[in-house]
């Protein structure tokens, strides 16, 4: 892949490093992963699994690496990364949806700075999408080995963008309740689980390679007195669409509250 770095470092390793490893992995991507020693049960895990190496501090995984991976908490960000020495020939690559991109620019000059947000588990099988700000061939050509990235050229609008993150681990929730719903109904569970994750699967797909739009779909699906509309109608009047909204509202909010 045309600008995929060889040597990549992780500052942060917890779950989300261990996505990204095992989906490198997973891409035939020829890699080297060093991660930082914070964390080291993922950290050891990681070796175990993929051959990652642990750098002794956050200083020797960025001397190693031509990408680096910022992932830890954005409250710790500038403590993590003060006094730490950057070179101009780096790219680093923010996942903190707390940290401005002005903020990281400033705490990891020379380096050249770029921002994303991504689902996680789902780049794991490298089939989950990812944002970046700005776009940084670099950073893009990662992203791309562990599924379909969108770029945007303005802070804003990224940062509306990166509601899908929080969104997408509400998805998991929302399916689960659906999920204990068919078992409290009698189903089994391996049954229900596979079938709400076939279904939405399926009309994900059907929404990406179907030339209509979400309107005429939904119209195609839920005719007058079925059964579509008989829940649609439930929902409704129960609220569910204010609920989702306030959820992103909310998500909206703790990330725009940025340092």
């Amino acid at each position: 892949m045309k600008c995929l770095p060889k040597k990549i470092g992780i500052i942060g390793t917890g779950h989300l490093a261990g996505f990204l490893v095992e989906g490198m992995v997973k891409s035939g991507a020829d890699c080297e992963f060093t991660l930082s020693p914070r964390g080291a049960q993922t950290a050891a895990s990681l070796t175990e699994k993929f051959g990652a190496k642990i750098g002794t501090d956050n200083q020797s995984v960025i001397d190693v690496s031509d990408l680096i991976i910022i992932a830890v908490l954005p409250d710790i960000a500038k403590n993590v990364l003060e006094g730490l020495k950057f070179t101009n020939s780096q790219v680093v690559l923010s996942t903190m949806a707390g940290v401005s991109h002005a903020t990281m620019s400033e705490l990891v000059s020379p380096a050249s700075t770029a921002c994303t947000m991504m689902p996680g588990l789902s780049n794991s099988l490298g089939i989950g999408p990812s944002i970046l700000y700005p776009n940084n061939p670099v950073a893009e050509s990662f992203l791309k080995a562990l599924g379909p990235v969108h770029t945007f050229t303005d802070w804003n609008s990224y940062q509306t963008a990166s509601v899908f993150g929080g969104f997408s681990g509400n998805t998991f929730i929302f399916m689960k309740q659906i999920i204990d719903w068919f078992i409290s109904q009698g189903l089994d569970d391996i049954t229900a689980k596979n079938l709400i994750a076939e279904t939405l699967r399926g009309n994900a797909e059907a929404l990406l390679q179907s030339p209509l739009s979400v309107d005429e779909l939904i119209s195609t699906v839920a005719t007058p007195g079925g059964i579509t509309a008989r829940g649609a109608i439930s929902l409704k009047n129960d609220g569910a669409d204010k609920a989702w909204h306030d959820a992103l509202n909310a998500i909206s909010q703790k990330i725009k509250s940025t340092q």
